[in-house]
């Protein structure tokens, strides 16, 4: 008798379908497609039963991904196209991704623009656009039926009223419009009604306009960053009766020469006193060259939001911010935060939960 024990070799196969789902999370999609597509029947079944999340930075990156898209098209989720500026736009066909919930296209083809349509994406929840589109996106007699965010590098003037008939977009509760007018706000805020999240970056310095007697009743939580306090700030508070949190940004780098140091704190603690009833919290975020500011003096101005202020001064640029905010100055934490954040992972969680959200 042999002493000789005979063993089977293990296998890949051998884990259960299980655990090839739970790995396979964790891999890239370019990386599953040239790994296991095509080694057999089973694992390409197992492929073609996870959820697929794919972001393109690169013309290189657009390439290395046709075939993993074509192989995984009806499964992508979550696509995201960051285009470079010398590019205007990848040329990917976007039909292919019926079941697509999250787009990110700040700078889409005019072919991209027309296929992006109800009827081809009635999943889509979470779209960043360009503002050529974003008016027929929103407002057009077909409405994306499950679309609850979106957002808008750049708004120009008198979007709303080249179409027509305009209707309301219902569905929308996110509205992230980062370079925007007052005035074009006010005309997009009436058609979206049931709005509770509001992010806007205001463009206009001495902007006259008419006071808006809209009342926004369904938005609850606003960040704004304004390149001018007065008017703006308690015109959009006057209008959000029903505001809870307030998250204010002020960058003194972008203000007109000679006020990129300044900032009215009375007039802000002013404004926020007379139009504070619904708020529950107000986050504050001030950046200036130099601070000649006492913070003490500061936090009296209006102890109910100002007591939580303190002065963050930054090495790198000897920037100093007035915030309720910790925020490290510390270049080795900065570093590790940094690389920590580029990890796939880190990324792949962020962009799983946003799908998810």
């Amino acid at each position: 008798m042999s002493d000789h024990i005979h063993h089977e070799k293990s296998t890949l196969e051998l884990f259960p379908d299980e655990l090839f789902l739970e790995l396979f999370s964790f891999i890239k999609p370019i990386d599953l497609y040239y790994s296991f597509s095509g080694l057999n029947s089973r694992l390409n079944n197992i492929l073609h039963d996870i959820d697929i999340y794919i972001h393109i930075i690169n013309n290189d990156q657009c390439e290395q991904y046709k075939n993993c898209m074509n192989f995984f098209a009806s499964q992508i989720i979550y696509l995201a196209i960051d285009c470079h500026w010398t590019c205007l736009s990848y040329e990917i066909n976007l039909r292919p991704f019926i079941n697509l919930q999250s787009l990110h296209l700040p700078m889409p083809s005019e072919e991209q623009c027309r296929d992006i349509r109800p009827e081809y994406f009635s999943h889509l929840t979470h779209l960043t656009i360009n503002n050529n589109t974003f008016k027929l996106i929103l407002f057009s007699l077909k409405s994306f039926p499950n679309l609850i965010s979106c957002h808008v590098q750049r708004v120009y003037s008198s979007i709303i009223y080249r179409i027509e008939p305009v209707q309301l977009c219902l569905t929308l509760q996110s509205l992230h419009l980062y370079f925007c007018s007052i005035n074009d706000l006010f005309d997009i805020l009436q058609f979206v009604p049931n709005l509770k999240y509001l992010e806007i970056g205001s463009t206009s310095i001495n902007e006259s306009f008419p006071c808006s007697e809209i009342k926004h009743k369904h938005l609850a939580h606003l960040k704004v960053k304004l390149l001018q306090l007065e008017p703006y700030l308690e015109i959009l508070l006057m209008s959000m009766p029903n505001l809870s949190r307030l998250e204010f940004l002020w960058n003194g780098y972008q203000q007109p020469w000679g006020l990129a140091g300044k900032f009215d704190f009375e007039k802000f603690a002013c404004i926020l006193d007379k139009n504070s009833n619904s708020l529950k919290r107000v986050d504050i975020n001030i950046r200036l060259f130099e601070c000649d500011y006492d913070i003490e003096t500061i936090r009296c101005l209006n102890p109910q939001w100002f007591s939580l202020l303190s002065i963050e001064r930054i090495l790198d640029d000897d920037s100093v911010f007035i915030t309720t905010k910790r925020l490290s100055s510390n270049t080795k934490e900065i570093m590790i935060m940094n690389l920590l954040q580029s990890t796939y992972m880190t990324q792949r969680n962020k962009r799983v939960s946003r799908a998810k959200s």
